[in-house]
């Protein structure tokens, strides 16, 4: 919670109180209570205090593990239990945590019931909500502990600091036995609205237990969701949960998450909305960036599935088809780049297009930066062109074609000759834009073609048969008449 705006802090102490049903009064919430205000909330709502340092942390395990090994627990302090929680999954080399071994936890669990304090019982909660992960090494210790817990919380008086978290577990069913994330999912969405402040105020799942453990495993639960049966709400709900504040949580589930959100248009059976397509193009670009750049191929798209992959490629053709005609058209007056976009986009509807990319001269290049930062993609033609010049680079199969702005032919190379235009490079000079070329039609004396007569479509159908003749890939005049 943030103290250095103290208008900020008011309102989301009010909100907290709201939330929790509380009643507050306004003189709890001046300047000189606000610090006091929010110790006390900590002590009666957080999960525990402070973890202790891992200095600490250190001298605590080596006090237990000597113990156990000589059989000397009833030496164990009771500051010493009270601290053991921490140590129950800290790793000393290749060695088991303490966790594992069961005399151990039914001690300590013997230690506590005798010794039944709230902040003792936090510090348990803590620990098993942040080490949540651990379950599946070890079953049924997190059952007997889940288990623990789920009791004292029943047990638990009206007057109880505990019974927040009794209210929590009747709400999300945090100590599920069989450690279901069906309702915490269910809250989330529902209770929540898909907003994480929302949700970890519910939860209890603040701090370093909203990035490990349960809340973890939440977001895992959701991408194994999405991965059996997506929906535009579990879509929703996964982007709401792992981009948060302008940051991604979980780090480790880059990999997952990118193929989960994407995993939808695998296959045509889900239909999800344009405007949630969108969304998930959006914010893997902004987060992951573009994927036909090699530093980003290393970087935020590295390990993600081919399958995967190809679906925002593909997207990615699309976006750089509407990018460039969207541009050009603000640098030429021309009524020809309708029909030159309706040409290419036949294409792409078809899936026929393999990759797309563009590079503007710099009157395009100011354009583009002006009005849409570093959102685009795209090389620079840095030398031997006109100034208001631009050029689409599309590959179809063993093609390769360069459709030039304004007055420009298109051209086209076989990927195999030397001169042939190469992807996603940063810089490019026109001259190498415009190398020698196929003849697109037999018998003109020269190579590639001009877009004349683009109301009655005679280039189009040249240049669909020669399409056709090199690749057998054919589309219908109907795809793109206008």
């Amino acid at each position: 919670m943030p103290l250095d705006n103290l208008a900020n802090t008011k309102e989301q102490l009010k909100h907290f109180f709201k939330l929790n049903k509380l009643n507050v009064s306004k003189n709890l919430l001046t300047l000189p209570t606000i610090l006091h205000t929010v110790k006390e909330l900590e002590k009666k709502f957080a999960v525990t205090d402070h973890s202790p340092s891992i200095v600490e942390i250190e001298k605590i395990y080596f006090r237990f593990a000597q113990a156990i090994e000589n059989k000397e627990l009833t030496s164990i302090s009771n500051r010493e239990w009270r601290m053991s929680p921490y140590i129950f999954w800290y790793q000393n080399g290749e060695s088991k945590p303490l966790g594992s071994n069961y005399d151990f936890i039914s001690q300590y669990i013997n230690w506590l019931k005798r010794n039944s304090t709230p902040g003792n019982w936090r510090k348990l909660i803590h620990v098993f909500l942040r080490d949540y992960n651990q379950r599946s090494n070890y079953k049924l210790i997190f059952q007997q502990i889940s288990c623990v817990i789920r009791e004292e919380l029943d047990s638990c008086s009206k007057k109880n600091n505990l019974i927040r978290w009794t209210e929590r577990d009747r709400q999300i069913n945090l100590f599920s036995r069989d450690f279901c994330l069906t309702k915490a999912i269910d809250s989330f969405i529902q209770d929540a609205n898909c907003d994480w402040d929302e949700f970890a105020l519910l939860s209890g799942l603040h701090g370093d237990l909203g990035q490990t453990g349960y809340a973890e495993s939440i977001g895992k639960e959701l991408l194994n969701k999405i991965n059996t049966l997506p929906s535009e709400e579990l879509l929703n709900a996964t982007i709401n949960y792992y981009f948060n504040n302008g940051q991604i949580r979980f780090n480790d589930h880059r990999v997952k998450l990118i193929e989960a959100l994407l995993s939808p248009w695998a296959t045509n059976a889900y239909k999800i909305s344009s405007e949630l397509k969108k969304r998930v193009h959006d914010i893997l670009i902004e987060n992951f960036k573009d994927p036909r750049i090699i530093a980003h191929q290393r970087n935020g798209w590295r390990s993600v599935n081919q399958s995967s992959l190809q679906i925002m490629l593909r997207w990615l053709v699309g976006d750089s088809i509407e990018q460039f005609f969207d541009i050009v058209d603000q640098m030429a007056l021309d009524h020809q780049w309708k029909y030159r976009k309706a040409f290419w986009m036949a294409y792409f509807a078809r899936g026929y297009l393999d990759e797309a990319w563009f590079a503007l001269g710099p009157d395009a290049q100011y354009y583009a930066e002006t009005h849409f930062g570093n959102k685009l993609s795209f090389g620079k033609i840095v030398k031997e062109c006109s100034s208001n010049q631009s050029v689409l680079i599309i590959k179809i199969k063993d093609l390769v074609f360069a459709e030039w702005s304004h007055n420009g032919k298109c051209r086209a190379w076989l990927t195999t000759d030397p001169s042939c235009p190469s992807h996603y490079k940063d810089n490019y000079s026109g001259s190498n834009l415009k190398a020698k070329s196929l003849k697109i039609v037999p018998h003109y004396q020269t190579d590639g073609i001009q877009h004349q007569g683009s109301e009655n479509y005679s280039w189009q159908e040249k240049l669909n048969d020669f399409i056709y003749q090199h690749t057998g890939i054919k589309v219908y005049h109907y795809d793109f008449r206008i």
